[in-house]
């Protein structure tokens, strides 16, 4: 690993899209420091990432319906 990190870099670490690095950067969610126009993550803000945890892509439609459907089943057994 470099000593920093650019915004794609820590996008396909994180298996993210690179918006999203941003948006998390931008929102104070995530540390980094600018150089210039550019992002850059230094080795302490990767770990201070870890730490915090991250949320992986989105599941896909498939996962997406069986979570929905445990749910449905959840909430009738529940009434």
């Amino acid at each position: 690993m470099s000593t920093y990190l650019t915004v794609p870099e820590v996008a396909q670490m994180f298996q993210i899209c690179e918006q999203t690095v941003r948006n998390r950067v931008n929102g104070g969610k995530w540390p980094a420091w600018r150089d210039g126009r550019q992002m850059r993550f230094g080795p302490e803000d990767i770990e201070a990432i870890r730490r915090k945890g991250t949320q992986g892509p989105a599941p896909d439609k498939a996962q997406r319906r069986t979570r929905n459907r445990q749910l449905r089943e959840t909430r009738i057994f529940a009434q």
